[in-house]
């Protein structure tokens, strides 16, 4: 990680040995961290030994350890072992204002924000910058949650979005399951009929039986509680390692946390507790001997609403899931313009002496069908980018992005080209050295021929380019605009080398005629993969000794860039599942209620020839309406709220009708098997010993 000398003083990190005041005294010194110097430097002490890296032009550059700090903790938004000191350089404004390094100030106490922000505007207005040029500060304590869309590579940085996602998934969840605590708790209310009535006769007042029942409650779900922070602590280490993120088991169990678990779980033990403890006390002594009920009435109406609410619940989440797999699916199999199966990517190391030698040696094996070097991170970045106003809309701006390759890189990649020809080792314009060239015009002062030449770069364009600057016929097109400039030998098929969830740029692909840094890209047969990757390791190692040798598929590397939402379609998945369980759950015992209330009437239907299945579909149907009802309440939500998830992404599903028939169709299916294992038992019943009974 690479820091301005006054790092250390504007940040507190611990420093274990060494001074923070002179640790940069010189550009050739380094701090890391206790655990990166017991890594490089095992069994020995770290202080004044040397640390190498390797530079940008590929030569070593040498450091000496002047300091160690405590490792950075897994909860800061730092990601850094190594700290490098910058080299400060005095640069003139230029027009886009524009800074790729992350930039803090530590302000005093007092200081005004916007006042200091409204002062450095003025700047930008003295020295003409663009109007799009401005600033912004964030807080530190915000850049982990409330930096999206903010680039920072060397930051650990998520969305506070997925955190009111689960977090509200985790509270519906928890309604579900008071929900059903009250329904199966009134449910076994008339069980406890005669219990209640002698704790009456004796002298029990409504208010005693009240509190005794919400203290059974509160019992239950502080059992409860205590139940899941054990589960908890089981699953931490798996739950943490699929959330990638490294924490002890203290961070999930501080004073803070632990005062909200129990403090939600008491909460929710006292509310679901409060109405069957009003329920039960309102039973009358006298009422027991009359009927079974101690002469209370069940508002089944508010149950059904319950369960209505939970399978709406369900219904939403079961649709969320269904949508997010979709959109997951699109990121991973929507067609990208070039073959991403089989592509084997090296990291970057400096060829400019080895290209051909190291190309050469690569092919040498049939399996390994073409080799390209190019100047990008598959899905990260690019060599170059650029932006300039639409020639057909100034207030609109194109955004361009440039790829430098050797002359392979449409074949290894497997482009299709749409007009022109790829470049080739055929003709002398596409492999000619034109930046020399043009040094060459600059130096003995022949400027106009330098420009010409500049213009008669070649390049290749994508059919999105030509239709956003506007020209028909691109081949053999001589482009001077602002971004783009050379001359236009072929039109590719348009290709996404970046993530799904962004638009790609206009993407320009220039022939690399100076070779430095660049990664390498082979396309391999799918025979003999084992056998092809040892032929590139022993190539890598001839070339390349001092360089570690990894590999990565094109395919694999994509597949990362959503790995956000891989998380998210899990969990989701799992949601769904606890919700519609739950709620399944809640719907037996409300059947098993309504079966215990209807028994009477059951017996008299069967003594009047009624059938097993005639009695079955008649208590089975007012719970396929509250489905039906569950379904038409949980779809137009789900549907706003997968809407506005979408709406991050540049490409993204249509949310189709089938997927809430889909849904319904699950939740109802769900629900019929609920339902059938009680009335079918209830339509099952000898009539005599029901009547009896009653």
């Amino acid at each position: 990680m690479t820091v301005s000398p006054d790092f250390f003083e504007t940040f507190n990190f611990n420093f274990l040995d060494g001074n923070r005041s002179t640790v940069f005294k010189d550009q050739s010194n380094v701090v890391i961290t206790a655990e990166a110097a017991s890594k490089l430097f095992p069994n020995a002490d770290a202080m004044g030994k040397s640390v190498v890296q390797k530079g940008w032009n590929g030569k070593r550059e040498y450091f000496t350890v002047t300091g160690i700090i405590e490792n950075i903790p897994a909860n800061t938004h730092f990601k850094g072992d190594v700290f490098f000191p910058k080299v400060d350089r005095q640069e003139t404004l230029n027009f886009h204002g524009y800074s790729g390094t992350p930039q803090y100030v530590l302000l005093k106490a007092n200081a005004d924000v916007k006042k200091l922000g409204g002062k450095i505007s003025k700047t930008f207005t003295k020295y003409n910058l663009s109007p799009e040029v401005g600033i912004q500060f964030l807080p530190v304590t915000d850049i982990h949650l409330h930096s999206a869309g903010i680039n920072n590579p060397s930051a650990n940085m998520s969305d506070i979005k997925y955190v009111y996602i689960f977090g509200c998934v985790a509270f519906l969840i928890l309604v579900i399951g008071c929900i059903n605590y009250v329904n199966l708790t009134t449910a076994q209310a008339l069980g406890r009929v005669r219990e209640v009535g002698i704790r009456k006769t004796l002298g029990g007042g409504k208010h005693q039986l009240a509190f005794q029942f919400i203290g059974e409650s509160f019992l239950f779900f502080s059992i409860a509680t205590v139940l899941a922070m054990v589960l908890s602590m089981i699953g931490w280490p798996v739950f943490s390692n699929f959330l990638l993120i490294k924490l002890p088991l203290n961070y999930l169990f501080n004073f803070k946390n632990l005062a909200l678990f129990f403090g939600i779980g008491l909460t929710a033990g006292v509310l679901s507790g409060m109405y069957p403890a009003f329920f039960l006390s309102r039973m009358q002594p006298a009422g027991i001997l009359k009927d079974r009920q101690g002469g209370l009435k069940i508002n089944f109406s508010l149950r059904k609403m319950l369960i209505v609410f939970q399978f709406s619940i369900s219904m939403v989440m079961v649709i969320a899931t269904i949508v997010v797999w979709q959109q997951l699916d699109l990121f991973n199999n929507r067609p990208l313009g070039f073959d991403k199966n089989h592509l084997l990517i090296l990291p970057a190391v400096d060829i400019s002496k080895n290209k051909d030698a190291f190309k050469k040696t690569l092919l040498d094996n049939p399996n390994l069908e073409s080799v390209s070097f190019v100047g990008m991170k598959l899905g990260e970045n690019f060599g170059n980018s650029s932006s300039m106003p639409s020639p057909f809309d100034s207030t609109r701006r194109l955004d361009f992005a440039f790829i430098s390759a050797d002359l392979d890189f449409i074949k290894t990649m497997g482009i299709e080209m749409k007009q022109g020809w790829a470049f080739s080792r055929n003709f002398s314009t596409d492999v000619m050295a034109y930046d020399s060239l043009m040094e060459d015009f600059t130096k003995r002062g022949e400027h106009a021929r330098a420009e010409a030449l500049h213009y008669q770069k070649p390049i290749i364009i994508t059919e999105s380019v030509a239709k956003a600057i506007g020209i028909q016929n691109p081949v053999d097109s001589i482009l001077k605009l602002g971004a783009v400039q050379g001359r236009v030998v072929g039109v590719a098929k348009n290709f996404q080398i970046t993530s799904l969830k962004k638009v790609s740029p206009l993407l320009v692909y220039n022939p690399l005629t100076f070779f430095a840094i660049s990664s390498t890209y082979i396309r391999v047969s799918s025979k003999n993969m084992p056998a092809s990757i040892q032929h590139i390791e022993k190539s890598w190692k001839q070339f390349f000794p001092d360089e570690e040798f990894k590999y990565s598929f094109a395919d694999e590397n994509m597949q990362k860039m959503y790995e956000s939402e891989n998380r998210l379609a899990s969990l989701f998945t799992v949601f769904a599942l606890f919700a519609i369980g739950i709620s399944a759950l809640g719907l037996f015992s409300l059947v098993a209620l309504i079966v215990r209330q209807r028994t009477k009437e059951i017996g008299i239907r069967k003594v009047m020839g009624a059938s097993v299945s005639g009695i079955a579909i008649l208590l089975t149907k007012d719970f396929v309406v509250l489905i039906i009802v569950s379904a038409v309440i949980a779809s137009p939500i789900a549907w706003f709220g997968m809407n506005q998830w979408l709406q991050d992404f540049a490409h993204r599903v249509d949310i189709r009708w089938w997927t809430f028939g889909i849904a319904g169709l699950l939740v109802l299916l769900t629900g019929l098997i609920t339902v059938s294992f009680q009335t079918i038992r209830a339509a099952k019943m000898n009539p005599v010993d029901s009547l009896k009974r009653e």
